[in-house]
């Protein structure tokens, strides 16, 4: 019995030890680490295109209807 429990104590005591690689992309096998965000290629806009899509961002908002939201309207 006291070889278990022994057993059982040397096994919890490992588990804290074992690093926790959870955020590092790739894991143990590419290396981990932080990597650079992709760059974005950003192409500029010509002031047509500017205009048309504040027209079709305002007209978009402009369909959303004005009224109160009732999530327990079905429970009543």
């Amino acid at each position: 019995m006291r070889l278990i429990i022994a057993a059982m104590a040397a096994a919890l005591l490992t588990v804290p030890a074992v690093p926790a690689y959870s955020q590092q992309g790739g894991g143990i096998s590419k290396g981990g680490g932080m990597q650079a965000p992709p760059k974005k290629d950003k192409e500029e806009k010509t002031p047509e295109q500017k205009k048309a899509e504040e027209k079709a961002y305002k007209d978009a908002v402009g369909r959303i209807p004005d009224q109160k939201f009732d999530p327990w309207r079905t429970v009543r």
